[in-house]
């Protein structure tokens, strides 16, 4: 783990479970969708955390900035303990700390103008909004003339534009970013990741980047944490990293390769991931794992430091 002074955010035993509804001939059941995470965010760097749907990222991401409250664990931002915090003291640190959907929508309503949903902020917080809409629309790249405009009359790219100036109208130092192209045009995606980019040099801002997307995150992210039905399974400490851990070998080897001296046979994942409700005993990825021993299928590995890696896995690779 990181040195606490170059940490911003630091998550211990995090851990949050969801009940299904009992059925009429059935009975109520629990999945564990986060499962005792421990994770870093290094001030200043833009940590990704990658994994397939259903993995436990977004949860995470929610956790973190305590939209969901955990049934256990802790998370530290500078130091402070959010689960000691009063609500008006929460609301006051979420200066520091915002979020931006990956549906644009989830953060403008459509009754808004552009003008209305970045005033907000300040509205909330009780502060002064003069010339703070005007500089937010320059600091994204947005015209000036549609500040009157309302959602339905703006591009995805323009909405995701402004769901990011709403997030920074608070002069925040973290931004955890779930998803924030995934439902946007290729073309779309590269101009957004080019602003985050800016803004995260610019602004000095640590990022929290959620993605199932490997080779974006490899490009962006400093370090990854990869994800597998709610647990860590591994942490690259560079992208350029070689993967020790059986599951992110093959989402490395599903990922496509733009550079063509690096180009390689794209291989899909095979198999299904194991019900989140009645997961396996040992290591939840060793029935999709062509290493998988005896051992695997029983006894559960725990994240431990394998050189530079942090790897949960019995047969690392490499």
């Amino acid at each position: 783990m990181a040195d606490s002074t170059d940490t911003l955010v630091q998550v211990r035993g995090l851990t949050r479970r969801f009940g299904s509804r009992r059925g009429l001939f059935g009975r109520a059941r629990t999945m564990t969708a986060v499962a005792d995470v421990d994770l870093d965010v290094p001030r200043g760097r833009v940590t990704g955390v990658v994994g397939e749907s259903g993995c436990g990222k977004s949860t995470l991401a929610r956790l973190v900035l305590r939209l969901l409250q955990a049934d256990s664990g802790q998370v530290l931002f500078d130091g402070t303990d959010l689960a000691t915090l009063s609500a008006a003291e929460l609301r006051r640190l979420r200066r520091r700390m915002q979020f931006v959907f990956q549906d644009p929508y989830s953060s403008i309503d459509p009754r808004y103008t552009v003008r209305d949903a970045l005033r907000e902020p300040f509205v909330v917080q009780g502060l002064d909004t003069a010339g703070g809409v005007d500089e937010l629309m320059a600091m994204v790249g947005l015209n000036p003339s549609l500040a009157a405009a309302h959602p339905h009359q703006l591009s995805g790219g323009q909405k995701q534009r402004v769901g990011i100036a709403r997030a920074l109208a608070l002069r925040p130092s973290f931004l955890v970013l779930d998803e924030p192209t995934a439902s946007l045009d290729v073309s779309i995606q590269a101009q957004i990741i080019g602003l985050l980019e800016g803004l995260q040099r610019d602004l000095g801002l640590t990022y929290l980047f959620i993605s199932h997307d490997l080779g974006l995150v490899r490009y962006l992210c400093d370090r990854i944490v990869v994800m597998y039905l709610g647990r860590i399974v591994e942490v690259l400490p560079a992208p350029g990293s070689a993967a020790r851990h059986p599951y992110t070998v093959a989402l490395m080897d599903s990922t496509f390769e733009p550079d063509p001296a690096r180009r390689r046979v794209v291989t899909r994942l095979t198999g299904e991931i194991p019900d989140a409700f009645n997961p396996p005993p040992g290591c939840a990825y060793a029935a999709r794992c062509p290493h998988a021993s005896d051992r695997c299928r029983t006894e559960r590995p725990t994240l431990a430091r394998h050189g530079e890696h942090e790897l949960a896995c019995h047969h690392p690779q490499g």
